[in-house]
């Protein structure tokens, strides 16, 4: 997000982007060859916001003349009687988006690695795909340097001085002065806003997801095996084969396996326990691939309590502006959060309400 907002704001003035870490690390939710982009918002305002984003999306792979989205189109798939399928199915219609309805036979019939029991039922959405994040966030960052922002990199944060009409930020190469600040420091929210007194609520998910040998790749080619949200008690979700050929990767959203801390340790150890749910997932739902895990990491979400973001003001600094909480489903707002961050810095209007992330919603 704060590589999308340099992008945005290097259109009109001086930007520094600084990053604690190299550019592209992966420490944190946004690198990687996989992010999930749909359409299917069960609340209103991500609908909404998602059909900016798709815009903004394709506006920026054309100024650019870089890809970075798949069109596979998705799959929500659950049993008859899941609310949340349900709940899909009825924003699909009012906000008149393009689907199909597919019994189990059809979906077994249409998307052969499917195999599942005769209760289920899929939604096929043609405007789903693959995002590729590292490639993404590469591009912001290029772009905004073309357009004169400064990008440092390995340079933490040690201070943040806010005076009447300006704002200075020290690092150990030195210091920064500026008419506003932008801190989108994902999983290290709290270490920076710390510095005003003050913490919000999030939680750190400490999620593991592998990557799975296919016997069968004929089935789970992009043409076959479109991106996927299985909805059930825990929430699953996958690709087909596009980052390591010859394997799929697939994942959990909502689990009570997955390690949710208050605090960011450092520590990303594997979930074998979130593997053997997985295992038992794709032996019950599908055919053709292995229930072995063959490559696994973790990743750290960084999770309000309703999933919302954060996009707001600090209360005493109006020139400092706080987003987060993005993980689980963000990196597809990349280059509307951005945009968003911009027309806040600059005074405009805004393009979309933001009153669903005010920081009143999270402040411990």
């Amino acid at each position: 997000m704060g590589s999308a907002a340099a992008y945005w704001l290097s259109k009109y003035q001086d930007v520094a982007l600084v990053e604690q870490f190299d550019f592209l690390h992966d420490r944190g939710s946004s690198h990687g060859q996989s992010r999930v982009t749909r359409k299917t918002y069960r609340q209103d305002y991500f609908a909404e916001m998602m059909k900016t984003s798709y815009q903004l999306w394709d506006d920026i792979q054309t100024e650019t003349q870089i890809s970075v989205f798949q069109k596979t189109g998705g799959l929500d798939v659950g049993q008859q009687g899941n609310e949340d399928l349900a709940q899909t199915h009825n924003i699909c219609e009012a906000t008149e988006l393009p689907y199909e309805l597919l019994d189990y036979k059809e979906l077994m019939n249409r998307h052969p690695a499917y195999c599942v029991d005769d209760d289920y039922y899929a939604i096929y959405q043609p405007d789903t795909g693959i995002l590729n994040a590292t490639k993404a966030v590469n591009m912001f960052q290029q772009r905004a340097a073309r357009q004169g922002a400064q990008l440092q990199q390995h340079t933490p944060v040690t201070s943040i001085h806010p005076y009447e009409n300006y704002i200075v930020v020290d690092t150990p190469q030195g210091s920064y002065r500026g008419k506003n600040l932008v801190i989108t420091a994902g999983t290290w929210i709290n270490m920076l806003l710390d510095q005003f007194d003050l913490q919000v609520q999030v939680d750190i998910w400490k999620l593991t997801f592998a990557y799975w040998r296919v016997t069968k790749p004929e089935y789970f080619s992009p043409e076959r095996f479109p991106v996927f949200i299985h909805w059930a008690e825990n929430d699953d979700y996958g690709f087909p084969i596009s980052e390591r050929p010859g394997y799929v990767k697939i994942a959990p959203h909502f689990n009570d396996l997955i390690d949710k801390t208050p605090e960011k340790d450092g520590i990303n150890p594997v979930n074998t326990t979130l593997l053997d749910h997985l295992s038992d997932f794709i032996g019950s739902t599908f055919q053709g691939v292995s229930t072995t895990p063959e490559f696994a990491e973790t990743c750290l979400y960084t999770m309000t309590q309703d999933e919302n973001f954060i996009i707001d003001s600090l209360p005493d600094h109006d020139n400092i502006i706080v987003a987060g909480g993005f993980s689980g489903h963000g990196f597809k707002f990349t280059p509307l959060i951005g945009k968003l961050i911009q027309q806040m810095v600059m005074h405009e209007d805004l393009s979309h309400d933001l009153s669903p992330f005010a920081l009143k919603h999270v402040i411990r």
